[in-house]
C-alpha cells in the first residue's frame, strides 16, 4: 500500500521510493500511517531531556550550595585535587540535592540519556571531580 499522492507530490514519491527500495517503502509507509505518535514520542522525549537537565543544575546548585554553607573555609582552595580531597573527607549533602527536584529524572549536560533520580545516579552523576570544578566555578564568580 503507497501513500496517495498530493497534487504535484506524486512525482517525488516515485523518485524518493526509487531510492529507498521496497523495504524502505514499507518503512515510509508505517511512518506516514503513524507519524502523529512517532513524533509525539520523539517529542515527550526531549521535553523529558530538557527538564532532566535543568534538575541536574538544580540538584548541583543546591549540593555546591550546602556544601560552600556547611564547609566554606575548607573549600578555599582553587587547586581540584586539593578540593577533590576534601570532598573525600566530608559528607556530601546528597539528601538536600536529593529533595531538591520533584520530577524524578536527571540528565547531565551533554548527554540524552535520562537518569532515575536515585542515590546511585547522584552518586554516579556527581563525583567529586565535577563537585570540584563546580566549587571552583563559583569561587570565580
Amino acid at each position: 500500500m503507497t501513500a496517495p499522492c498530493l497534487k504535484g507530490s506524486c512525482m517525488f514519491d516515485i523518485i524518493i521510493r526509487s531510492f529507498i527500495g521496497n523495504a524502505g517503502g514499507k518503512i515510509l509507509d508505517f511512518y506516514l500511517e503513524y507519524s502523529l505518535i512517532i513524533n509525539g514520542i520523539i517529542l515527550l522525549y526531549f521535553v523529558l531531556i530538557l527538564v532532566g537537565r535543568r534538575n541536574y543544575g538544580r540538584v548541583l546548585e543546591t549540593i555546591v550550595k550546602n556544601l560552600k554553607r556547611d564547609h566554606g573555609n575548607q573549600l578555599k582552595s582553587k587547586n581540584p585535587k586539593q578540593l577533590n580531597a576534601a570532598l573525600k573527607k566530608m559528607d556530601v549533602p546528597w539528601q538536600e540535592g536529593f529533595d531538591s527536584i520533584f520530577f524524578p529524572i536527571i540528565t547531565p549536560p551533554g548527554s540524552f540519556r535520562l537518569y532515575i533520580k536515585n542515590e546511585v545516579n547522584l552518586h554516579k552523576l556527581f563525583t567529586n571531580d565535577v563537585l570540584a570544578d563546580t566549587l571552583i566555578t563559583y569561587q570565580k564568580q
